[in-house]
């Protein structure tokens, strides 16, 4: 085979390589995007025929729909709902320090049941339940204004929970009965009373 031969195959091999190429190529995609439906043309009346002219064919007309005739009672006041926000479940660190600290008191180990107590109150600062139970201890230990400062802090924290209120204020009310104020006693179990 002589030179021009080889080359008219090569181009030829070199062609046929092009346009398979070509055709496994893709094609830029069209984005369509939507279109709004044209808005409704309102019907017009037609324009009055020329002043002296006599219009062609008589205009007919056609009745409208009938509309039910709208309502004017009032709409009833909706009810007056109340959410409370759910306590969000104790985390397992802290039932488990609670469990132990339970224990340690029922134990007499009421310093170890404070210890305890204050390693939940770092797991979960904002528990009502633990700084309850702290105060409970701080009573059973004779330090009553502690006691009756911890039980507050806990009903800062009780929001709903009107069990954890009643709790605290009768812990309160005896912490101010050790401490000698009568009436404030008295105002803590009013308190505690009225907690449902």
């Amino acid at each position: 085979m002589n030179v021009i031969s080889r080359l008219k195959i090569r181009f030829a091999a070199y062609g046929m390589t092009a346009l398979l190429l070509a055709g496994c190529g893709t094609l830029p995609s069209v984005v369509h995007e939507p279109v709004a439906p044209p808005a409704p043309v309102a019907k017009s009346k037609p324009a009055p025929p020329p002043v002296g002219t006599a219009p062609s064919q008589p205009a007919v007309t056609q009745p409208l729909p009938e509309t039910p005739p709208a309502t004017t009672e009032p709409l009833p006041p909706p009810a007056e709902i109340t959410v409370q926000p759910m306590p969000a479940p104790p985390a397992p660190a802290v039932v488990a320090l609670l469990d132990s600290a339970g224990r340690q008191e029922q134990g007499g180990q009421l310093e170890s049941a404070a210890a305890t107590l204050e390693r939940a109150l770092r797991v979960a600062p904002r528990n009502g339940t633990v700084w309850y139970r702290l105060a409970r201890v701080r009573l059973a230990q004779g330090q009553w204004q502690a006691a009756a400062n911890l039980a507050a802090k806990s009903n800062s924290l009780a929001g709903a929970d009107a069990g954890l209120r009643k709790l605290n204020w009768t812990l309160i009310a005896k912490a101010r009965e050790r401490l000698g104020d009568k009436a404030g006693a008295r105002a803590a179990r009013a308190q505690a009373a009225e907690q449902q």
